[in-house]
């Protein structure tokens, strides 16, 4: 029985995947910790600079997974190589947690026990503080950083859940089910089930304007958000009628669905543009099918 397993979600994070290892591994001290690193549609450096990273506390798995797609990951992960834990917890692959992250985290499903999952906050950034203030208040999954209790993994899996593929508010959808403790249709949402923990934190190297690559992925990023937006509203028209089992594979014609019935109401002409991205980038792209985690290499961490 592992104290604590934690997932890496990771698509070409080479400049922080080895960081983001070795965070873990410091956080990890003193408990039985398992690394699980999910390469999902990865094409950079980030398999040999996880070989190179020096561990000393946890052991750590690598796998690779063909395209780039973090529901999928996350599905993997809690249906087929999540094992036996106290504790469940995801990190992104360019996030680094604090040393005390890990043991806070379970110190706080320790004090509530009614909670499914449990978020950890940012340390900087330009919207650190509003962050910090909606997570705290409870309700909040942040994707940088949060762990699931042991009931709630089984619970997802023996109710036969899972995220849609192509689905970018994964973490959100997860949230979702815990506030309504997997009964939308019976349970009224309850943020007590979705906490924040103020010690358990994460930090991150924020996007600069100065670099052209920082640029595309924040434009990819409002792209992305504007596709939460539609997400979110075919979501709710699911699973206040049947139900979280009644979500399809794959988000896209889930999506599609909703807008041959709806018009999206975009508030800002940013938001109106971004929308009309997002609706063309779903119907000229590739719809992802299910796909299976390959294991790369296992490291057990150095003897001290």
């Amino acid at each position: 029985m592992l104290d604590f397993h934690v997932a890496v979600f990771a698509a070409n994070e080479g400049d922080a995947i080895a960081r983001c290892v070795a965070a873990i591994d410091r956080a990890a001290r003193g408990s039985a910790t398992q690394i699980s690193v999910l390469l999902n549609g990865t094409k950079d450096d980030s398999e040999a600079r996880l070989r190179a990273v020096p561990l000393y506390q946890a052991g750590m798995s690598v796998y690779r997974i063909a395209a780039a797609d973090k529901s999928n990951a996350i599905n993997v992960f809690l249906r087929q190589l999540r094992g036996h834990a106290k504790l469940y917890v995801a990190v992104d692959g360019y996030a680094e947690i604090g040393d005390g992250s890990l043991r806070a985290l379970r110190e706080a499903f320790e004090q509530h026990p009614q909670a499914h999952i449990a978020s950890g906050i940012p340390t900087a950034g330009r919207s650190a503080a509003a962050t910090t203030r909606a997570t705290l208040a409870g309700g909040v999954v942040n994707g940088q950083l949060y762990a699931m209790s042991p009931l709630f993994v089984r619970q997802f899996s023996e109710r036969g859940l899972h995220l849609p593929v192509q689905l970018y508010r994964g973490d959100g959808l997860l949230g979702s089910i815990a506030a309504h403790d997997f009964r939308p249709t019976e349970t009224d949402w309850d943020a007590q089930r979705v906490i924040g923990v103020s010690s358990a934190s994460f930090r991150f190297r924020p996007l600069s304007w100065w670099r052209w690559r920082d640029v595309r992925r924040q434009y990819a990023r409002w792209v992305r958000q504007a596709r939460g937006l539609l997400e979110n509203a075919a979501i709710k028209e699911i699973i206040y009628r049947d139900g979280y089992e009644a979500l399809p594979d794959n988000a896209n014609g889930m999506i599609e669905d909703w807008l041959a019935k709806h018009r999206p109401q975009p508030r800002t002409a940013a938001e109106a543009y971004f929308t009309r991205r997002a609706i063309h980038a779903l119907r000229s792209g590739p719809r992802l099918g299910a796909m299976a985690a390959e294991p790369v290499f296992s490291r057990q961490p150095v003897l001290v």
